[in-house]
């Protein structure tokens, strides 16, 4: 007998072949492959439709899907074992276990997983979330009344379906309160005596790896409750990429996501300071001389009158057109007489005596606020509604 068995132990259907072959004691060549499936030989390759493990070579006979794989090496090396025994209608049940974690249980699995490596989705979709919950809620009540899935008795479907349970823990941990039945089956699977052997990945194979910044997501699970070792943690985070996804679990809860920072410690990237044409803009000397206007000839013959000195006379003190309280000027006298000239008017009785220069001259109540300036004792006609009070 010269079984060959390419596999590789991140995938859980390869974990499930060497459970079987452990559990059944079949001694297999164990040929292990990167997970393109590229460094696989030529004559294997060219037999199967998918670049995947597990694959396994029987003489001539290859097999490259894991159930069958299972099944095969029982019918053929290890008939009517207990682990799947002859009985059709026990058979029958370990059948539907093996059919429910290829159909079912693996793809959502893989579901998730190819979201991530392949999609390069930074988070887990709530409905994949629940779509993996589903499942285990569905093996939470087959586990109500026995002790493994097909009865009290521990069988292949037991051993394909840990597996696979252990890789989706990786994302949804089992907690005990929830899963109380399920927990308890996966720490019953967990105690048999080739389950480490099988599922965990030596320190020094870690350490061994020589690829740096290869990998989009690391996951590293760890049965035991030890401290990770600097020495593990510092070669894991060497092999992501940057902006890769770190999972660390370790016993039976304790669970951790988190990303490396998207750039290497002394990396560099060329910046590109060239400025973009950028379109003409409007100037000042582009405007047609046609279109200017002389502001002299804003100016009428009355703007260009020289002002009368008397009208421009102001107060020494205030230094204002406004009389002081002791005036000797005659400036008081001056706008005392303006004042009557302008109390005159026959609609409005100015205050301050200023109304006629204009509305710089006038105070906040002015009634002439916005008209014209006008001669002292000319009769001006206002609206009727400016002569109404606002309140």
């Amino acid at each position: 007998m010269s079984l060959t068995l390419y596999y590789n132990d991140v995938h859980s259907e390869s974990r499930a072949v060497l459970l079987v072959s452990k559990a059944l004691n079949i001694n297999l060549t164990l040929e292990e492959i990167d997970t393109c499936g590229r460094e696989i030989c030529g004559e294997v390759t060219n037999a199967i439709p998918l670049n995947s493990t597990p694959i396994m070579k029987d003489g001539e006979l290859i097999i490259w899907e894991n159930h069958a794989i299972i099944t095969y090496l029982i019918n053929q090396y290890r008939n009517d074992d207990p682990l799947y025994p002859n009985e059709p209608k026990k058979r029958s049940l370990i059948d539907e276990m093996m059919y429910f974690d290829s159909s079912v249980l693996l793809t959502r699995i893989n579901n998730i997983f190819n979201s991530i490596l392949i999609k390069d989705e930074k988070e887990i979709s709530i409905d994949k979330i629940r779509s993996l919950q589903e499942v285990y809620s569905y093996l939470e009540k087959l586990l109500e009344k026995t002790e493994y899935l097909t009865g009290d008795t521990l069988t292949i479907a037991d051993l394909c379906c840990v597996a696979s349970v252990s890789s989706a823990a990786i994302i949804i941990p089992l907690s005990s309160e929830k899963y109380p039945k399920l927990f308890q089956w996966f720490a019953r699977c967990r105690k048999l005596p080739y389950y480490n052997e099988v599922t965990s990945i030596p320190t020094s194979k870690i350490e061994s790896i020589d690829s740096k910044s290869s990998f989009d997501l690391v996951i590293y699970k760890d049965n035991t409750d030890n401290v990770i070792s600097n020495t593990v943690l510092t070669k894991i985070l060497a092999l992501l990429k940057p902006g890769g996804l770190f999972g660390i679990t370790q016993g039976d809860n304790a669970f951790l996501y988190c990303n490396k920072p998207n750039y290497e410690i002394g990396s560099s990237a060329k910046l590109n300071l060239k400025c973009k044409p950028v379109k003409a803009v409007w100037k000042i000397d582009d405007t047609v001389e046609d279109d200017m206007i002389d502001p002299d000839n804003l100016l009428d013959e009355d703007d260009l009158k020289k002002p009368d000195a008397a009208s421009l006379k102001v107060c020494a003190t205030t230094g204002k057109r406004k009389a002081c309280k002791d005036c000797s000027c005659g400036l008081a006298e001056e706008l005392a007489g303006e004042s009557k000239i302008a109390a005159n008017s026959a609609n409005a009785k100015s205050s301050c005596g200023n109304c006629y220069l204009g509305d710089a001259f006038r105070c906040a109540a002015c009634p002439y606020l916005g008209m014209p300036a006008f001669k002292p004792g000319e009769k001006v006609q206002l609206a009727g509604s400016l002569l109404k009070s606002d309140i």
